[in-house]
């Protein structure tokens, strides 16, 4: 498989997974309690091949959008977002320290204290 082809694939798939992001968004404001977590993780992954675009501050506002739709659902049921809401959190940080980006502490710090206190259990 040849970089053209490759290069090629990756921005069809980035295309695609804007043009998801587009519709969560839509569904999720008509119905967040239904879609919000669903757009987390989606936007999560839109973040990543952002990044691997080389968008990079896309990705990281999309990342950070990430958390901030998932935050409030994973506080409230921190059973239900167990397995999503530590990668959603990986990806902001990951991409906040890549971008030497100070990160945005009054949002994950509810975050990482539930996490914590879910590993105490």
């Amino acid at each position: 498989m040849s970089f053209r082809y490759t290069q090629g694939r990756g921005d069809a798939a980035l295309t695609k997974t804007k043009e998801a992001a587009v519709l969560y968004r839509r569904l999720a404001s008509e119905r967040p309690d239904a879609f919000a977590p669903g757009l987390a993780g989606h936007l999560s992954n839109l973040a990543n091949r952002l990044a691997a675009a080389g968008q990079d501050e896309s990705a990281l506002a999309t990342a950070h959008e990430a958390v901030a739709t998932m935050a409030p659902y994973f506080i409230a049921l921190p059973e239900a977002f167990a397995g999503t809401t530590p990668r959603i959190l990986a990806t902001y940080v990951q991409l906040a320290k890549r971008l030497n980006r100070k990160l945005d502490m009054a949002l994950i710090e509810p975050v990482v204290k539930k996490l914590s206190e879910m590993q105490r259990l």
